[in-house]
C-alpha cells in the first residue's frame, strides 16, 4: 500500500495524486472524521477508493458559534476533477456507491454526477423485493443497476431489476455487488467507460485477463468495479490495484475515435504498474 500521509498524522497532505489503495491519512490522532465514497477506512487509516487528488478540508460542526468553532470535522475526499461528470439517460446501465442508507423509500447512490447530485434507488427496486425480504444496503455498498427515470429538476431514479430476455433466458445481472472477496471501484470518463464495453475495450480487458485473471463490472457512467480472482487476500488486493490502475492509465491513450487495440501497449502499461508495486 502506498503511503502519502504526512509525518504529522493530524495534518494530511492536500492535492496529492493518489490511486485506489493509497493510504492518505492516519486517523489515530484525528478528532471527528468524515469520509465519502471516494475513500474508506482500514487499519486506522483513510485509504483512497478511486483515482484523483486527495484533499483535506476542516469544517465547523453544526451548532458551533463564534469566529472560532469549538469543534471541527476533518473531511477527506479524493477529487477527480479531470473526469467529466456523467449526464444520465433513461436506460443507462450504471454502477454506483451507496452514500446514504435508505429510509422508508429510497437509498441515495453516487453515480458520478458530482457532489450532492445522487441517484435515488427505491428500497424495493430489486428482483422479488418485499418490505420483509429485500437487500439491506449500507453506505459504501456497490450496486449495478439502470436509470429508469430522469425528471425535470435534476432528479434521477435507478433500480436493480433484471429484465430477463425471453429468447436467451439471460438477464442484465443487476443488483448489489458481493464484495466479500474484495474489489474496488474506479472512475474514468463516461466516454472511456462506454468504449470499454465495445469490441475494442473488451479486447483490452481480454489481454489483461490473460495475465491477471479478474472480474469486472463497467457502468456507462464512468465507474467500474474490478476484483482479482486470486484466493489469497493480500495478493488479491495487490492484483486488483494493478488491474484497475492499468485500465485507468490506458485511458490516456483513448481519443474516442474508434481506437484500435495495441496489445503490446496494454502489456507495457501492465508491466509498469506491476513494477510500481
Amino acid at each position: 500500500m502506498k503511503d502519502y500521509s504526512d509525518s504529522d498524522p493530524s495534518d494530511p497532505p492536500a492535492a496529492v495524486f493518489v490511486t485506489p489503495g493509497t493510504k492518505i491519512h492516519d486517523i489515530s490522532a484525528s478528532g471527528i472524521l468524515h469520509v465519502d465514497s471516494s475513500t474508506y477506512i482500514v487499519d486506522n487509516a483513510v485509504v483512497a477508493a478511486t483515482t484523483g487528488h486527495a484533499r483535506t478540508h476542516t469544517m465547523p460542526n453544526a451548532g458551533d458559534t463564534g469566529s472560532i468553532p469549538a469543534t471541527t470535522t476533518t473531511v477527506i475526499t479524493v477529487d477527480h476533477g479531470s473526469t467529466r461528470l456523467y449526464v444520465p439517460r433513461k436506460g443507462d446501465s450504471v454502477l454506483g456507491v451507496v452514500t446514504k442508507q435508505g429510509n422508508a423509500e429510497y437509498h441515495e447512490v453516487d453515480v458520478g454526477r458530482g457532489r450532492n447530485r445522487v441517484a435515488l434507488l427505491p428500497v424495493l427496486g430489486f428482483d422479488n423485493a418485499t418490505k420483509r425480504n429485500r437487500p439491506m444496503l449500507k453506505a459504501g455498498d456497490v450496486v449495478n443497476g439502470k436509470v429508469v427515470e430522469v425528471f425535470d429538476g435534476d432528479r434521477v431514479v435507478m433500480d436493480c431489476v433484471n429484465n430477463e430476455s425471453a429468447s436467451s433466458g439471460s438477464s442484465e445481472g443487476y443488483g448489489p455487488i458481493d464484495r466479500a472477496g474484495g474489489g474496488m471501484v474506479w472512475r474514468v470518463t463516461p466516454a472511456y467507460a462506454r468504449w470499454l464495453l465495445t469490441r475494442g475495450g473488451i479486447e483490452v480487458l481480454r489481454v489483461l485477463g490473460g495475465k491477471v485473471p479478474f472480474e469486472i463490472v463497467v457502468g456507462v457512467n464512468g465507474m467500474f468495479w474490478v476484483a482479482s480472482q486470486e484466493k489469497d487476500k493480500a495478493r488479491a488486493f495487490l492484483e486488483t490495484c494493478i488491474v484497475g490502475s492499468t485500465i485507468c492509465e490506458l485511458a490516456a491513450d483513448f481519443s474516442g475515435n474508434g481506437d484500435k487495440v495495441d496489445a503490446k501497449r496494454v502489456l507495457q502499461v501492465l508491466k509498469t504498474e506491476m513494477a510500481a508495486r
